[in-house]
């Protein structure tokens, strides 16, 4: 059950610093599994980089424990990779607060990992780039 207006604006301070810690705490699973994904699928930093169409320091980057990468941006690393992101949004504990959790399902791995396999019709290798999302709004597209 989600809270109501009363009971969030009667939270106190320790129990949104806790939640608070506990939602960057998931947010690090998820940016950790992603990681973990590319190198299952034995992906290089470099190979993700050409898939979507930025350098290898912009992935580094973006692997990197102080980054806060853009939903967007966890998007197109995980297509990348191969695997698909799942959200839920659930109570938090017994008396309601609301938790996100983000899980992250191993899907299609390409066999090819150049950017060509993601190319469109017109064989333009930035097309993935550009089409997983606009990229003058992506973490990647700005780092690039």
């Amino acid at each position: 059950m989600t809270p109501n207006a009363d009971q969030l604006l009667n939270r106190s301070f320790d129990e949104v610093v806790a939640h608070a810690a506990d939602q960057a705490e998931a947010d690090d699973r998820l940016r950790y599994d992603l990681i973990g994904a590319r190198k299952q699928s034995g992906l290089t930093q470099s190979q993700v980089a050409e898939i979507v169409g930025v350098t290898q320091p912009t992935v580094a980057a973006f692997e990197h424990h102080e980054n806060d990468p853009r939903l967007s941006t966890l998007r197109r690393y995980a297509v990348a990779v191969g695997v698909t992101i799942t959200h839920d949004v659930e109570p938090f504990d017994s008396d309601g607060w609301v938790r996100h959790t983000s899980t992250v399902e191993v899907g299609f791995v390409p066999t090819s990992t150049s950017a060509a396999s993601f190319n469109d019709a017109k064989g333009d290798p930035t097309s993935f780039a550009t089409d997983a999302a606009d990229s003058n709004r992506t973490d990647f597209a700005l780092a690039a």
